[in-house]
Order: structure tokens, then sequence, then C-alpha cells
């Protein structure tokens, strides 16, 4: 269990790259676990809206409009590989001849890219059976251990890992720690707990170089989306493989297109890439579709935008699409927002959340495999100032719960369960490419 801090109180969040893919104008609050520890909070990063007062808690949503609220910042991180140019040489001065060039000028070599094979989406026939397993916490954990059991029952995640080369990696490797862990979550092995504890060390310890809202001993509470793209970045930020692998499997990027009024010229530009789309929950009546939410996520506004081919201002029409499709699909619902008094507050409105969604209708034409189907989901119960994180994931035709150590079966993916925090609502929602 965990205690959601004031955002007020908290260490600046390090600005991540690649993480959630949050449009600008929806400044976001996320929400936080409940416990006795004494609260203590950060002030929320934005880019283009100002830091919310300090009675404002975890990520808003939108609530009673779009005037109250503008989208999170976009926290990500495109990595990508640069060959070396080639340099003229001076005049009057040859060099010997290299790699096959036979009249001295000289070439300069690229460096080799590392390919990036296609990871499977099945899990590896000498696992087995994957398990099924409860995590132990020890402080005010749940949202990392909700997070874990989120990564641990996708394949895709255990082949990125699979192809993991431990033997270069610096001392304390944050991956290393992911893939030990993971493998002996899927053995059975009685050393699970231990291997836990190492990776909470490894993450604590690497800390101050990554963001320092993971070098806490546990009395400290954090977001799980956060948390999540915290160490989908780590994975991504190993050189080779993995990172082609991690890359390819998560990476959704989107494209903005407009056509000038006066000129006919159509304007693109792509936006980078990042490790989900944080969707913000517009209810009617009181309830929402999944699909609403994509939806409203990518609505545009009509901007003002000059042109630079005839160089003439105009409101202009923007229309925004999804460029690449990954593999596993992660959508975060925004349920904190602004509310009419200008406070923050937790967004309870049902979400309906299909078991199968196709993005086709808001992705580039031309796009394949665009079906997914849910996988797992983080799941947040309580209020702005407390609460609790727990998962649940598909296990073949039924829906396995972990609250921490407890594990139990399901009937439905939202079935109607409380605990003294109230009743949990979907936050992080995993779908797997189909």
């Amino acid at each position: 269990m965990a205690v959601t801090r004031s955002q007020t109180r908290k260490l600046p969040a390090k600005k991540t790259p690649n993480e959630g893919q949050t449009r600008p104008e929806l400044q976001a609050r996320k929400p936080k676990q409940s416990s006795p520890e004494p609260p203590i909070a950060r002030p929320l990063q934005t880019t283009t809206t100002p830091t919310m007062p300090s009675n404002m808690l975890p990520k808003p949503d939108i609530a009673a409009g779009p005037q109250q609220v503008s989208r999170q910042d976009e926290k990500m991180t495109r990595i990508t590989e640069k060959a070396p140019a080639v340099r003229p040489e001076s005049s009057g001065k040859k060099r010997a001849a290299t790699d096959g060039d036979k009249s001295g000028n000289r070439v300069a070599k690229k460096s080799p890219r590392t390919a990036a094979p296609t990871i499977s989406g099945a899990w590896p026939s000498s696992l087995g059976n994957p398990r099924r397993r409860g995590l132990q916490n020890p402080a005010n954990w749940c949202y990392r251990r909700s997070v874990l059991q989120s990564l641990f029952s996708t394949p895709q995640f255990f082949n990125v890992l699979a192809n993991h080369e431990p033997g270069t990696c610096p001392r304390n490797c944050v991956t290393c720690g992911l893939r030990t862990a993971l493998r002996t979550y899927h053995s059975n092995s009685p050393q699970l707990g231990g291997h836990i504890r190492q990776l909470d060390e490894r993450i604590h310890a690497t800390g101050r170089k990554s963001d320092p809202r993971w070098t806490a001993n546990g009395h400290t509470q954090e977001d799980a989306h956060d948390f999540l793209t915290y160490l989908l970045g780590t994975v991504e930020g190993v050189k080779g493989t993995t990172q082609a692998n991690i890359q390819q499997t998560y990476h959704i990027s989107h494209q903005a297109r407009w056509t000038c009024n006066n000129c006919r010229r159509t304007h693109t530009s792509s936006d980078p890439s990042g490790w989900s789309i944080s969707i913000p929950i517009q209810p009617r009546n009181g309830q929402a579709t999944l699909q609403t939410c994509i939806d409203a996520y990518h609505a545009e506004p009509r901007l003002e935008i000059r042109c630079d081919n005839c160089r003439t201002n105009g409101r202009r029409q923007r229309e925004r699409k999804i460029r690449t499709l990954p593999e596993v699909l992660n959508l975060h619902l925004m349920r904190f927002a602004i509310n009419d008094r200008g406070r923050a507050a937790k967004l309870d409105h049902r979400v309906q959340i299909p078991e199968e969604i196709d993005m086709a209708r808001w992705a580039l034409p031309g796009q394949t495999r665009t079906r997914y189907r849910l996988n797992a989901a983080v799941m947040h119960a309580g209020r702005i100032n407390s609460g609790h994180y727990i998962a649940r994931v598909r296990d073949g035709n039924r829906i396995v719960e972990f609250d921490d150590q407890s594990v139990r079966t399901r009937p439905t993916w939202w079935a109607n369960v409380r605990d003294q925090h109230g009743a949990f609502t979907p936050y992080i929602l995993v779908y797997i490419r189909q």
C-alpha cells in the first residue's frame, strides 16, 4: 500500500524522454498511493502551461472542459543513429585508399547499425507455461509491483530482455536486474523475492543519474505511469539489440498534417516517438468509451498557423494520425482533473474498455495489423490524496488479479472490486497487437 502525496512538495521530476505522448494542451496529474508517511510532493513540470498551484496533486485530466485543463507535456526521447558524414579532403592532400577505394580518396566507414530482429509475441517453448506469482511490497511500492506484473505478463517484454547481453553492462544495471527478476519469476524459483529486492536496490543506486524520484527507500509515493516509462526508457538506454528491440516493440509516433487555404500547399510534421498515449476522459452523462477518449486525444482545434510557402497567416485545421503502431500499445487514462473550483480531483467515471480494439481509424492510411487485444491493466482505487494500485492480467481465458503478494482469479476484467480505498478504476491499459 502507499499514499498519494501533494504535488507541491514533490521533488521536481526530471524530464525523462520517451514518456507517454501527452498533448501539450492537457496538463495532467497522476494518482499516487496512500501511506501513513507524511506527504512529500514535487511540482509538476510542463512545457506550455504554468506550474500548478500548491494544492494540485496527481495529473489532471479534462473535467469540465478543455478550457480548464491543458494537456500534459510530452516527455519523449527519440534516439536516432546517424552515420558519420564523409569529410572532403583538403586540396592537394591525398590519403591511403580505404576499403576498396583505389583512387586514394578517403571514404568514411559507416558504423554498423544493429538490426532489430522481429520480436515474437509468443512465450518461448523452453519456458513452459508462464507463471503468475505475487510480489512482496515492503513499503509504499504498490505502484512498482503493479507495473512489474503488467510487464512480466507480456511475452514481447520477456523476449526483448532475452536478447539483452549483460556482459558489458555497468554495475547496478537496471536492465540486468529486470532480466534476472523476470526469468526467476517464470521459473518458479524461490529466489524471486531476493531478485526483486536486488532490482529495487539497483533502481535506488542509479536513481541519482536517471531520476531522483527512485532513490527513496520506500517511504515516498510515485505514479505508476511515470514508473512504467522510466523502466522502458532505462531498457532503451542499453545500446545494441535490446535498444532496437524495445523501440520496435513499444514506440508509437504521430504525424500532423494541414493544408493552407490560400496556396493549397500541404504541410506535414512528425512527432517524436513515445512509450504510450495519455488520453483524456471526457464523459457524457457520467460515462465514456475508450474510443471516445482516443477521439478526444486526436481532436485538433483550429490554430493560427503561418504558411511558409505563401507567407500568410490564418486559422488552419490540423489532422493528427498515428504514424507508427507498436507491438505493445500502452494507453494511459488521465483520471485526474481540475474541477470548477480550480482544485484537483479524481475522475471516477466509468470508461467502457473493449477487450479488442482496431486502431485503423486513428492511423495513417496503409497501416497493417491495426487490431489489438487487451492483455493487462494497472488499476487505481482511492481519491486524490490516498489510494492503492493493483494489476490484472490475461491468463488464457481467465483474468488474474495481483494485489502485491495476493493472487486471485476474477471472472471479468472489470468486476466490481472494492476495498477500503473504494472501487478500482483502469489507469494503464496494455494492448497486444494481433
